[in-house]
């Protein structure tokens, strides 16, 4: 032990030594977070478990102040050390609390429905400073200590401050921008929207910039004389350490220089020079004039909140597969196989393990089950009787991602994808194990392959050029034979039960991906060519007369009568002859919908039943591949919402199918439908849980992050590293947290993990499109927001009117506003003002939106009142489009707008600042470089130009900045590309991969980067410091402060030149 506490005062910390340090020392308390220290520097308040604790700053046992559910965090002290702010999710979204330093019961001080978060008090006090999202991003607000209405220090609408502190004088509050302070957690970033100290004066009008480069700075915190500012960066010794610098931006220099483990939450001492924070899952401090930092050794000795074993009761079904005897139902449950009969009541988990079991499989004689589980961070597949009265069996050992095994239908063979490109098969003992087929498959983006009746061919659906096609494999030569050839995305192939044709999905009028405009429809390849159908032989058939029945004899009785054979199944033998595929292929489907999960009938071969959204949900369909019946569609079952993974039994009696996380049965005949419920018991370990959830986000970032090198990261040390802390985690928010620390390390866009979203237990916050003010002692109507529900009564009341009732209520003045609008959206709601006009009471009724909804007006408004700049600096003879995301909406209201307003005017300003990103970005460039290259005119009207509504010829700029990301730096490199017009603004954010996302099996959620974006040249997007305009202008904060566009303004200046050109 001597020898650990001497490694520790040299800091040195290896991986294998932390990970022993952890279990070897019972005073690393695992789990304490956002230390805070007092202003005598002689205790720290901090977060455990969700709860709010208090130490002495040496060390020792931990007094526990708040005991809740819900998580509190980031305690602050009063200056005179006797009371505690802190932030806590009780209502749902967070919320501002305060409470006595020594404990007690919290008041609630903030009430809104945006994101509010505690960061200093004022000097004398009496306030509390917070961050809140209520009007944008973020904005800096106060609230009194007494409770009652916020009012701004700092309302911006796209500056994004962070961790606000007043100065020890209360003159200047000291703030963190940047969007990067909402990834902390990210290590090595470097572009233009690193985080960036800044100060604003409150007798001034302007804002100043006291540090910003190329690293980040979080958590500024202020000196007791006000003569320093102390923060967080990763500016050197590569991680996090504690800075000093001047508020003049003089003066910078380390105050630790820690080569190892990242400092966090930093807190500084309100009277003496010392600081807390976060560093190796624990608290430290450090003397802020002597550099020098110790741990504190902690004691929290409690229950936790929540028992660490508990059951799921809840058949909440994520897959399942229907025997092959059409007894018996394997059942995924929370990552457990159940098996249970057709008919539903008892199942059996016959797997009961912590880890993920997934993509289930029967065998030939409905005994076995063939799976995939994660035990060990390592998908593999296994088998296990379906009685359950069997260990398992490992079928394979790989270090790739092992997805889907399938039993050929002779129950010979196992077939399964192997990583992303390739299928291999085996035998059904797991023996002579093989390459089948090596390709672009993509594995878990990957389709599903099918195999053939006769067990001969796997159809499987590879990717050429970005799209899918399909194939037939044999599985005994290993050739391939292409059964689908186009430029569209063919999938989920589906054998007929004869062997004689292929039925898959495609969207052949129009493509779904990248743009998502087309849809999907159901076809039909035949594997010989189709014989003609004439409608002479269906005529003749009317004629035809069977032969008579014998008749049974007098004597013979009823019970007498030969017992019904079973009926013997006809052998199948595929044969694949392709000679005209265009010709051999059909469609069975072309609905106003997107068709899809289709299945066919085994009885006839000819009944199709699928999944459509004709009317608008998801509902069952049916139609048929009979020549006279194909283009009718009938509606099949329309109570069934959602409905999903159809499997028929092998009479095609029973359809079945998943629907809203139940397993459903239908009687295709009598169409009765019946809920199959089961009972389930699962107990769950919720370590166990964690290190299910960890495993599988190590795993799957380690088989299908974008970069094979993963950033040039170790990941499995990190995991080897994180694995031991994470599994002392006793809180679900700090597991989450914890989990992003480890993914931080890659220094990826497109990044992080979250539990399951909380739910809201208070109503939410009614708008009425109107910023109030709070500051003379009433509530007063400060602004009116252009079409927002009180915006067509601007008649009645004007600004300064006082609002005295809501629903005839009197309004309480020093009671927080958004109490008195709670639960109102909505709804008819009367306001009472004492008009100024009308020199009387005046009632408006209107129906109040949800704050989102408002800040989409806030939006508009701002992109209006660009527009109108635009238009009265050019005499209207340029457009201005904006694009705040790159989604199927935005692509529809830019051609919108594109042909509307661009195509009449001479230029255009395409503005993608402050743009999130989507996938539209090849569409948006196909509009803007569409040429004219002839014209046409009918006798008599006007000429219309070909292409039409084509912009080619016009000039155009771009405008760009920190907040172009994703998507939006896709189009910027594009454009720049193609030369199309001049760039202006900032460099893009540096924030491009394009991304999925990956449930995890306890309801959480992590963020998956699997496609890269490059240049022509091969530089890779993400890392190469984002796309550079060709005239740099900065937009600061100073600008937002004072309604200034410089940026907009050099555009404006730039497509006038080439007007004139």
């Amino acid at each position: 032990m001597k020898r650990i506490r001497l490694i520790l005062l040299l800091g040195i910390f290896s991986v294998i030594f932390l990970s022993f340090y952890s279990h070897a020392d019972k005073k690393q308390l695992i789990g304490a977070r956002y230390p805070a220290i007092s202003p005598d520097g002689k205790q720290i308040a901090f977060s455990y478990m969700g709860d709010i604790w208090l130490v002495s700053s040496e060390g020792g046992k931990a007094v526990r102040l708040t005991d809740h559910v819900a998580y509190d965090r980031e305690p602050l002290w009063s200056p005179d050390g006797t009371w505690l702010a802190f932030t806590s999710n009780r209502k749902g979204n967070n919320d501002v609390y305060l409470m006595k330093a020594d404990g007690g019961v919290p008041q609630q001080l903030t009430f809104h429905s945006g994101n509010d978060v505690a960061t200093d008090f004022t000097p004398d006090g009496e306030w509390i400073v917070f961050t809140s999202s209520r009007s944008s991003s973020s904005s800096i607000f106060k609230v009194s200590i007494e409770g009652g209405n916020a009012l701004p220090i700092l309302d911006t609408y796209w500056s994004w401050p962070h961790k606000a502190r007043m100065s020890p004088d209360g003159n200047t509050v000291l703030f963190s921008l940047g969007m990067e302070n909402n990834s902390w957690w990210r290590r090595g970033y470097r572009g233009s929207n690193t985080a960036k100290i800044w100060t604003k004066g409150f007798t001034e009008n302007t804002a100043r910039l006291v540090f910003g480069d190329e690293s980040n700075c979080f958590w500024p915190m202020w000196s007791a004389d006000g003569q320093r500012i102390y923060f967080i960066s990763d500016r050197e010794f590569e991680n996090k350490n504690i800075w000093c610098i001047a508020p003049d931006g003089s003066g910078l220099k380390p105050i630790t220089t820690f080569r190892q483990e990242d400092v966090k939450w930093l807190s500084v001492a309100e009277h003496v020079p010392l600081s807390s924070y976060e560093r190796e899952f624990s608290i430290w401090i450090t003397d802020l004039n002597t550099g020098s930092s110790r741990h504190v050794p902690i004691e929290a000795p409690a229950e936790t909140k929540e028992n660490r074993f508990f059951f799921v009761n809840d058949a909440q079904v994520s897959e399942y597969r229907l025997s092959p005897d059409g007894k018996k139902i394997a059942a995924i449950v929370r990552g457990d196989i159940f098996v249970l009969s057709t008919d539903g009541g008892y199942a059996r988990n016959i797997t009961k393990t912590p880890w993920r079991e997934k993509h289930i499989d029967w065998d030939k004689e409905s005994k076995h089950i063939v799976y995939v589980s994660d035990r060990d961070a390592n998908p593999d597949i296994h088998m296990i009787s379906a009685l359950g009265n069997e260990q398992p069996k490992r079928l394979t050992q790989s270090k790739e991602d092992v997805l889907y095994p399938r039993f050929s239908p002779d129950g010979k063979w196992i077939a399964y994808y192997h990583g992303k490109r390739q299928i291999r098969l085996m035998q059904s003992d797991g023996e002579a194990d093989q390459l089948l087929v090596e390709h672009d498959f993509g594995g878990r983006f990957g389709n599903v392959f099918s195999w053939s009746p006769d067990s001969r061919y796997l159809a499987i659906v590879p990717q050429r050029n970005g799209n899918d096609d399909i194939f037939a494999v044999d599985i005994q030569t290993k050739n391939k034979v292409l059964l689908t050839n186009t430029a569209y995305d063919e999938s989920n192939p589906l054998w007929s039960s004869n062997g004689k044709f292929l039925l898959f999905g495609s969207n052949r009028f129009g493509h779904s991906f990248p743009e998502f405009t087309g849809k999907w429809d159901i076809y039909q390849v035949h594997l010989e060519p189709k014989k003609p159908e004439f409608k002479e032989d269906e005529f003749e058939k009317l004629f035809e007369t069977k032969d008579k029945e014998e008749k049974p004899s007098p004597d013979k009785k009823e019970e007498e009568k030969p017992e019904e054979k079973e009926e013997k199944k006809e052998k199948v033998e595929v044969k694949l002859n392709l000679k005209d595929l265009d010709r051999q292929t059909e469609t069975v489907t072309n609905t106003l919908g997107n068709d899809f999960d289709f299945i066919l009938s085994p009885k006839d071969n000819e009944t199709v039943y699928f999944v459509s959204n004709i009317d608008g949900d998801n509902h069952l369909w049916k139609t048929s591949l009979k020549k006279k019946e194909r283009g009718k569609y009938e509606s099949f079952m329309a109570q069934i919402r959602n409905p999903g993974s159809l499997q028929f039994d092998e009479k095609g009696q029973h359809l079945y199918y998943l629907s809203q996380g139940k397993i459903g049965q239908i009687d295709v005949n009598s169409k009765k439908n019946k809920t199959i419920s089961f009972n389930v018991n699962i107990r769950v370990d919720k370590i166990a849980d964690y290190e299910q959830a960890l495993g599988e986000l190590y795993y799957t970032l380690q088989h299908y992050f974008y970069d094979p090198t993963l950033h040039q990261v170790n990941w499995k040390k990190l995991y080897e590293h994180y694995r031991p802390v994470l599994q002392q985690v006793r809180e679900d928010q700090d597991f989450y947290d914890y989990a992003n620390e480890m993914i931080g390390h890659l220094n990826s866009s497109h990044t992080g993990i979250r539990g399951p979203i909380r739910m809201q237990t208070e109503e939410p916050s009614a708008h009425v499109g109107a910023e109030w003010d709070f500051s003379n002692g009433k509530v007063t109507l400060k602004r009116i927001i252009k079409n927002g529900p009180l915006f067509d009564q601007i008649e009645d009341v004007t600004i300064g009117d006082e609002l005295i009732a809501i629903n005839g209520k009197t309004v309480e003045v020093k009671k927080n506003i958004w109490t008195q609008f709670s639960g109102l959206v909505g709804k008819r709601v009367t306001l009472t003002f004492k008009s100024q006009k009308a020199n009387k009471n005046v009632d408006i009724s209107v129906e109040p939106i949800s704050s989102g909804a408002e800040n989409r007006l806030l939006l508009i408004e701002w992109i209006e009142s660009r527009r109108e700049i635009v238009k009265q600096k050019t005499d209207d003879e340029v457009a201005y489009i904006y694009m705040s995301a790159m989604g199927g909406s935005n692509l529809s209201r830019f051609l919108k707008e594109l042909e509307r307003d661009a195509v009449p005017r001479k230029g255009l300003i395409l503005d993608l600042r402050f743009n999130f990103g989507g996938n539209v970005h090849d569409r948006v460039l196909q509009a803007l470089t569409k040429p004219i290259y002839a014209k046409w005119r009918i006798r008599g009207l006007s000429e219309t130009p070909q292409s039409t509504f084509g912009v080619a010829d016009k000039p155009i700029v771009l405008l760009i900045n920190e907040v172009t990301l994703s998507d939006g730096e896709m189009t910027a490199n594009g454009f720049k590309t193609l030369k199309r017009g001049p760039i202006i603004g900032n460099t893009t954010y540096g924030w491009l991969i394009f991304t999925t996302g990956v449930r995890l099996m306890n309801g959480g959620y992590f963020r998956l980067p699997f496609w890269g974006c490059y240049t022509l040249d091969g530089q890779d997007l993400e890392t190469s410091g984002g796309v550079k305009p060709d005239i740099f202008v900065i937009n600061d904060l100073n600008h937002d402060l004072q309604k200034q566009d410089p940026q907009l303004d050099k555009a404006i200046e730039k497509i006038l030149e080439k007007l004139k050109e």
